[in-house]
């Protein structure tokens, strides 16, 4: 017993690549699609991250890749390689609690047991070898999360990993940097290292800027024919206009449908530099794996750096086609979520929203166009609706173009119905009826979508609203006077995004029929900067200046209206913030809030900040 802990106690360093070692040390569970010794010869866009990890003088590495590709594959066996040769501590950050567990239990737990340097470091007592906590008898943890706040702020560690990032940035601005502060004194004294893998996301958010931070390094493959190096994009353009990348013979008939049979029987990957067409087969994803490199500016910064690929270099090229085919049909409609969708999961990219945008206003309402006003001053006119379980609250709020306001109506509604009807009753337009989606994401998403007309081509419909606590959001606005786009900060998100209205229904549920090629308009919307606006239309509505009531508003609105008050955070010491007054409700007071937000919309209440 003696004589191997002290064979092991002054062993050298194991020096080798963390892919070699792997190699002789973990063995994959049957739950991963290749179980076994691990190999990464078939895969050998991963040998440059996992070099990066081992780099002393790298502190920083991102991964953004396709779903199932292999990604989370790189964190999965670097930890153990972490644990047994780096002897580091480690925080394993995924998207949720749940899913932290499901991979401890099926796929970290195994492989750490399957190393046998590490099967003798786990904790005799079985209360420190938790599901995802574990406390190695050498002292140092390795913890598997989701990424609540209370799990961000607590200990140390010298190696921290963020699985989908772009989750963690779109669901909780700033969480990212609550994780990377983990690493502490660990990067302080420059042995951090920081590991985030994820999808594409949304330019702009925080995965985006944590990976344009590092040094790029794209895949490139030698083409077949000229021998030429060329990044295997599934479409580019060539200098002349003509296209190259994943190609087929295209066949419409008088109608504009598509010949899909022919198509994917000659689809190919056509060479950016000779035209070379290579045949989707697994001879030609072998040989891109064997000549495949990383292409990168060598001059730029080492301590960070950012490894991308897309599905084409091993995905069947007929199945890209067909989901490509299906997202454009889907935009045809009007539905932008699917092509979105595509260029995140698929290509690994980041999708832009604002790009070639710019800020649009909503249509004024008039009597002539909308059959009467509830207002004489009134040019607007907007429902706005708090969804609550089994009920709703909701307001009818009439604006003129000068910033003043009447509210016509506000009170408790039962069903989905009595919101249709009362938007029928004060003649609201479909694009000036506001929900929250804040708990109820997917039947708000439904019902958006649901209650709308087409118009131009396009399914105009209600509006899902979303709050945040972010203080503003950037975009760009078209300047009148150059035309040019120029960045601005609006109290909320622009352009819309795209949600699918179908999301979470079963492939079966007849409601699918109804709601195909439609898609609901959803927008963020800042809660402290636009609460200060409304914080201001209370105030003078107590004074009897711009914001007025009608005699059909309940007498639970003035209730609901003073639910809130700006005051010394109880959880952010110092700063002041927005916070409900003992248990008072407060729907009404979001309704207020919605209110102003399609106000700022439709540019009655100017909220744009130049950058």
């Amino acid at each position: 017993m003696i004589a191997p802990a002290w064979s092991a106690g002054f062993a050298p360093k194991d020096r080798r690549p963390i892919y070699a070692w792997a190699h002789d040390n973990v063995t994959l569970p049957a739950v991963l699609t290749r179980s076994g010794r691990f190999d990464v010869s078939t895969s050998r866009h991963f040998i440059a991250p996992f070099d990066a990890l081992a780099d002393d003088r790298v502190r920083e590495v991102n991964v953004c890749a396709p779903p199932r590709s292999g990604k989370t594959l790189i964190a999965d066996i670097s930890i153990p390689w972490f644990v047994d040769v780096a002897g580091a501590s480690v925080l394993f950050v995924i998207q949720t609690e749940e899913m932290a567990k499901s991979h401890a239990e099926l796929r970290t737990m195994p492989l750490l047991k399957s190393v046998p340097g590490i099967a003798g470091m786990m904790p005799a007592d079985r209360h420190k070898e938790r599901t995802t906590e574990i406390l190695f008898t050498n002292g140092l943890p390795l913890i598997i999360c989701g990424p609540s706040i209370s799990n961000l702020q607590n200990r140390g560690f010298r190696v921290v990993i963020s699985d989908e990032t772009w989750i963690l940035a779109e669901k909780a601005p700033g969480r990212l940097e609550e994780a990377k502060s983990r690493l502490g004194d660990f990067l302080r004294e420059e042995n951090s290292k920081l590991l985030c893998i994820s999808q594409g996301g949304k330019a702009g958010d925080d995965w985006h800027t944590q990976f344009n931070s590092g040094t790029l390094h794209e895949w490139e493959v030698a083409c077949l024919g000229c021998t030429q190096y060329f990044e295997p994009k599934f479409s580019g353009q060539r200098a002349d206009g003509s296209r190259w990348g994943v190609v087929w013979d295209e066949e419409k008939d008088e109608n504009g449908v598509r010949n899909l049979p022919l198509a994917l029987r000659t689809i190919c990957f056509e060479c950016p530099h000779c035209s070379h067409r290579h045949p989707d087969s697994p001879a030609t994803k072998g040989a891109w794996n064997r000549s495949g490199r990383y292409k990168s500016d060598p001059a730029e910064s080492q301590k960070k750096k950012s490894f991308h690929w897309g599905n084409v270099i091993d995905f069947p090229w007929g199945e890209l086609v067909e989901k490509w085919f299906a997202a454009r049909s889907a935009a045809r409609m009007g539905a932008e979520v699917p092509t979105i969708q595509f260029m995140q999961k698929q290509l690994a990219e980041f999708y832009d929203p604002a790009k070639g945008g710019h800020v649009e206003q909503l249509p004024t309402v008039s009597a002539t166009a909308e059959g009467g006003k509830f207002w004489g001053k009134q040019d607007f006119i907007f429902l706005t609706v708090d969804k609550q379980l089994g009920h709703f609250w909701a307001m009818v709020e009439a604006w003129s173009k000068s910033g003043e306001s009447m509210v016509l109506w506000a009170d408790r509604l039962e069903t989905w119905q009595d919101v249709a009807n009362k938007q029928a009753e004060y003649k609201v337009p479909d694009q000036c009826v506001f929900v929250d989606c804040g708990n109820w994401q997917s039947e708000v998403w439904a019902e958006c979508a649901r209650h709308g007309h087409a118009s131009g081509g396009k399914w105009k419909c209600w509006w899902a609203l979303k709050g945040t606590a972010s203080p503003s959001f950037q975009t760009q606005k078209k300047n009148p006077k150059t035309g040019k786009l120029e960045p601005v900060r609006l109290p909320y998100t622009w352009p819309a995004d795209k949600g699918d209205p179908c999301f979470g229904l079963s492939s079966d549920d007849p409601r699918r029929r109804e709601l195909a090629g439609k898609v609901c308009p959803v927008v963020g919307w800042s809660n402290p900067t636009i609460k200060d606006i409304c914080g201001s239309r209370r105030d003078s509505m107590m004074r009897g200046k711009l914001a007025f009531v009608g005699k059909d508003v309940s007498e639970h609105f003035s209730r609901h209206l003073f639910a809130e008050a700006k005051r010394p955070s109880s959880k952010d010491p110092g700063k002041f913030a927005w916070e409900v007054i003992g248990k008072r409700p407060n729907h009404l007071w979001d309704c207020f809030g919605m209110s102003t937000v399609a106000a700022c919309m439709a540019g009655i209440v100017t909220a744009f900040e130049t950058e």
